[in-house]
């Protein structure tokens, strides 16, 4: 979307694709609600204008948000790693697994 000159705005949380509708409901919903109110009221909004927001902490653990200016953050190193067989990652290919690239 930066590419296209768009505006962008990442979370990134500890939610699976089911609990975002239960306990992780209120700070998907207030993300959301900052959202449309930013955009529906001509770009006046309290926030302070970071475009990324990150969840710190395990999934199920209580944790702390981190709002950045970009993504990746400074000091991100891009790292090769490959899917093995019962799906866990390694950082080796082997057998031909399909290659992912992940944040360290």
């Amino acid at each position: 979307m930066r590419d296209a000159g768009r505006e962008a705005r990442l979370v990134v949380g500890p939610w699976t694709h089911t609990s975002g509708f239960n306990k992780d409901l209120p700070v998907l919903f207030g993300e959301a609600l900052g959202w449309l109110h930013q955009h529906l009221s001509g770009g006046d909004t309290d926030a302070d204008g970071l475009p990324v927001r990150v969840h710190v902490g395990e999934t199920g653990a209580p944790g702390t948000w981190r709002d950045l200016a970009d993504w990746p953050p400074p000091g991100f190193a891009e790292h090769m790693w490959y899917l093995r067989a019962d799906g866990y990652p390694r950082r080796r290919a082997s057998g031909g697994g399909d290659a992912v690239i992940v944040p360290v």
